[in-house]
């Protein structure tokens, strides 16, 4: 006959203590199913809003101008790979990717690298801030891949808030700078870091501040 251990009723009470507080989860996403819905929805309603404010009217010319086209690309690219990470970020190991945070990071570097050499040979005029088109047509581009970025990534489990926070700006700063390469005819860069710069900063810092409130377990 086996008896019966007299700590046994004290280790199921612990453990039901330790069951007590548990509640079903909700299944996390596969990372790629998370970029795959956002990007598919951001370019139909980025393609809408072009649409709606209208192209710029030299789109033709710069399609043939190097830098422009240069520029377009460093922004499509830093934009896409920052959404990819922010969807492997919705992962706590990140799918064993962490090196992939290096990748959106040195994209945005060189994309700012660039336009610190562009504004030093082409020289920075700044001109009197007030309100105009082209800060309204950036917050429209960004405002609804932005929130509809980070109600994707809320769906996940991250552990790194504030990489998420960043990745999540990254991914639309890239959508409004295209946005407004395309529509604004304006190429000096003093009204690029005034009115196409400042906003995303502006919106990107207060993110940043609020990072591990907004992605908290």
């Amino acid at each position: 006959m086996v008896s019966k251990d007299k700590n046994t009723p004290d280790i199921d009470n612990l453990i039901n203590d330790l069951c007590d507080g548990l509640a079903p989860t909700q299944k996390i996403w596969c990372p790629y199913k998370h970029f795959v819905l956002w990007i598919s929805v951001s370019i139909v309603y980025f393609s809408i809003v072009i649409f709606v404010v209208g192209l710029r009217h030299d789109l033709a010319y710069q399609a043939h101008n190097t830098i422009f086209l240069f520029e377009a690309a460093l922004g499509i690219l830093f934009s896409t790979t920052a959404a990819i990470c922010a969807s492997l970020l919705s992962v706590p190991d990140m799918r064993g990717k962490e090196w992939f945070r290096a990748v959106p990071t040195t994209l945005f570097s060189v994309f700012l690298l660039w336009n610190i050499i562009k504004g030093y040979t082409e020289g920075v005029e700044m001109p009197h801030l007030h309100w105009v088109d082209c800060m309204n047509n950036g917050l429209f581009m960004e405002a609804f891949p932005l929130v509809f970025i980070i109600l994707l990534s809320l769906r996940g489990k991250t552990t790194h808030p504030i990489w998420m926070t960043f990745m999540n700006i990254l991914s639309v700063a890239g959508i409004a700078w295209l946005g407004l390469r395309l529509t604004c005819s304006m190429d000096d860069m003093g009204h690029a870091f005034m009115y196409h710069f400042l906003p995303v900063s502006v919106v990107g810092a207060l993110l940043i501040l609020f990072a591990r409130r907004i992605f908290k377990w």
